[in-house]
């Protein structure tokens, strides 16, 4: 019993709309990133009245809320309220009866890790309905070294969280129970990385494994098409060649592949389909690269095997994995990693280091939460994506003059990246060619304020801004991707 099956209830609604009582609770958290809840519209996201919030909500619902002060204080001590629900378990002769908040509390932390890319370190219970207690984690407190630089402050969209949630508690048990313990995995290694680097990539590659073995577990593989059967196939083959019975042959085919469980073969396939292409632009957390030779998109498949290589080698014979891939972990870097990563320079296939294989779980992961688990999101950023590029249309039709006023007006607002403004509006002297490009951006829906040259004007909202960043920066150094400074669609003054 745990996130899942509390969610439905919190869910549920009896006969007159009343729920059954729950027990309001109270867990928290370390956190050593800065987060916030990017839905909720402010000029200073430090601010007391909207820097308190990780997870805006009721106290009921799962809500998450900074108790450190100053907010962006590293690191976050957070504080996560829900209400659970009294569960009864009976084994052997024995009831257990009891609101499971440990196991709720550190599903939700998981999946939240998850979804920002930093572990949340479990502290305890500090309230039950309504009374103070200290009930510490049975997990005790796991240092985790600061990273340097210190990594950019995480929005978390408290409406997708709650969509996600609510896709688990809907979705089959056996969905849910795959999904959560690949988060737990992911978790797990995100804890362990300055630790052991080993075990950390092991359990990412688990993570993987947990949901890929799920949900392609009634895949079909041909046997001509297996690599592994390719000795076998060449003995068949000559089985057949002095034999016509060839439903025989078929028949010893098939039951060879039924024998196997194909994990690399799923493994691989399952991060080809739900890989998704924002995967290769630039990492927020490491934008200067990762210290070892780019890894291209045609070449993917080739970087799998070897670290899926690594992983039999670790778990098969306990040979760690190179040591080369601690490189991003931390801000020291052993001699033993840094040689071996000079000596992969020129080469081709290597194991890719860890902080590359934790972003793409994480992009995989998330990707099939919204794909699977909660389909309303992938049909949302579908929308998104399909205005995006109504939008960029319409800025490639513009003529010269009219794209480099527009241009030059994305670049005065990109100064304002982090600053506590909404919707900078530029004295369109400053930015404007033209009057003319001042009409024709307006009459565009791109940008809004006067229409002559002694006046101000700024870009329209958010998503026009991150369409305009691409558009003139380029995905991977988009500066107002994912921006607090413009206001959201429907919220333009």
């Amino acid at each position: 019993m745990g996130l899942a099956s509390n969610t439905r209830r919190l869910m549920s609604v009896g006969p007159k709309g009343e729920r059954i009582a729950p027990i309001p609770v109270e867990f928290h958290f370390l956190s050593h990133r800065e987060l916030y809840d990017n839905t909720i519209v402010t000029v200073d996201r430090h601010h007391s009245s909207a820097g308190e919030w990780v997870v805006y909500g009721d106290h009921h619902w799962y809500t998450v809320a900074v108790v450190t002060r100053p907010v962006y204080a590293r690191p976050q001590e957070l504080c996560l309220y829900f209400d659970c629900y009294e569960t009864e378990e009976t084994i052997g002769r024995g009831t257990i009866v009891g609101p499971p908040i440990d196991e709720v509390a550190l599903e939700f932390g998981a999946l939240l890790s998850l979804l920002v890319r930093e572990p949340m370190l479990p502290l305890g219970t500090r309230r039950i309905g309504g009374r103070p207690l200290r009930l510490d984690t049975r997990y005790g407190q796991v240092y985790r070294p600061l990273t340097l630089p210190s990594p950019p402050a995480k929005g978390v969209n408290s409406h997708d969280l709650r969509t996600i949630i609510c896709g688990l508690a809907n979705a089959p048990e056996k969905d849910c129970d795959a999904v959560l313990a690949a988060a737990r995995l992911y978790h797990t290694a995100l804890t362990l990385q300055a630790y052991d680097a080993s075990t950390a990539y092991f359990s990412l590659i688990s993570a993987i494994e947990c949901v890929s073995g799920h949900h392609l577990k009634d895949k079909v593989f041909d046997f001509d098409k297996v690599q592994k059967f390719e000795k076998a196939a060449a003995v068949i083959a000559q089985i057949s060649a002095s034999n016509s019975e060839d439903n025989l042959i078929e028949a010893l085919k098939s039951e060879l592949v039924r024998g196997e469980d194909f994990v690399w073969q799923k493994f691989r396939n399952f991060i080809e389909k739900f890989l998704p292409e924002e995967f290769w632009q630039s990492d927020e957390l490491h934008p200067e690269g990762y210290g070892t030779p780019p890894i291209e998109p045609t070449s993917l498949r080739g970087f799998l095997t070897e670290a899926y290589r690594a992983r039999s080698a670790f778990t098969h014979t306990g040979e760690p994995f190179p040591a080369h891939v601690e490189i991003g972990i931390s801000g020291s870097v052993r001699p033993l990693a840094a040689m071996q990563s000079f000596a992969l320079i020129g080469t081709t296939r290597f194991v890719p280091v860890l902080v590359w294989f934790e972003r793409l779980t994480h992009f995989v992961l998330r990707e099939y939460l919204f794909r699977v688990i909660a389909p309303k999101l992938a049909a949302e950023r579908e929308e998104k994506e399909r205005a995006k590029d109504k939008l960029t249309a319409v800025i490639k039709a513009l003529c010269d003059r009219e794209r480099q006023s527009l241009e030059r007006l994305t670049r005065w607002t990109a100064r304002f990246v982090d600053a506590a403004i909404i919707g900078p509006k530029a004295p369109n002297r400053e930015w404007a060619l033209d009057e003319a490009s001042i009409h024709t951006l307006s009459e565009s829906g791109l940008i809004s304020g006067d229409l002559e040259m002694e006046g101000t004007s700024s870009i329209k909202n958010r998503e026009i801004g991150e369409v305009l960043g691409d558009f003139f920066f380029g995905t991977g150094q988009n500066p107002l991707r994912e921006n607090t400074i413009l206001p959201p669609t429907g919220l333009e003054s």
